[in-house]
């Protein structure tokens, strides 16, 4: 399942996610809900240090609500905020798949933000731009080999790397 050669995998198109537009972020999908609203925190404040600008969740509600949208249906196909979110320029959205083992059996990452995402096996991230639906960036984190054997790997530690993937910094 993991290789050890691919610890990181990226594919993205630089200088598109620009630093001049605004950008919404959405909780990640997540078969565990927090850990999707957790990774997204991380995230969001990583790419704020790196000086991109993304609103704020109250603004992002509002503008769904004005859309008729909610933050689930732009996770699941976000061809449906295409042309609808005013005032933003793009949404960044995340897809989390979790270890099958360690999800059937129930075991629970810890839900705050410095808590161990043990069992994130890859998190897919898009930037997608609003007005024309193209991706600006996208990244993939798998989780390191090491990761397998140690069973942990800090939340900041995964949203830093999701977010240096993103980001031509």
């Amino acid at each position: 399942m993991f290789s050890c050669s691919s610890i990181l995998e990226k594919a993205r198109e630089q200088d598109k996610f620009s630093l001049q537009k605004k950008y919404a972020i959405l909780p990640f999908d997540c078969a565990n809900k927090q850990i999707g609203i957790d990774l997204s925190e991380v995230v969001k404040e990583r790419l704020l240090m790196y000086g991109y600008d993304l609103i704020e969740q109250s603004e992002l509600d509002k503008l769904l609500a004005e859309s008729n949208l909610t933050k689930e249906e732009v996770v699941k196909n976000y061809a449906q905020a295409i042309g609808r979110l005013k005032g933003i320029d793009g949404i960044i959205i995340g897809y989390i798949s979790l270890d099958k083992k360690n999800a059937e059996s129930g075991k629970e990452a810890s839900s705050s933000l410095g808590g161990a995402a043990n069992f994130i096996n890859v998190c897919d991230v898009l930037v997608v731009e609003l007005s024309s639906g193209d991706i600006l960036s996208r990244g993939r984190y798998s989780a390191p080999s090491n990761s397998v054997f140690t069973g942990s790997m800090p939340m900041e530690e995964v949203g830093k790397r999701i977010a240096l993937l993103l980001s031509p910094h």
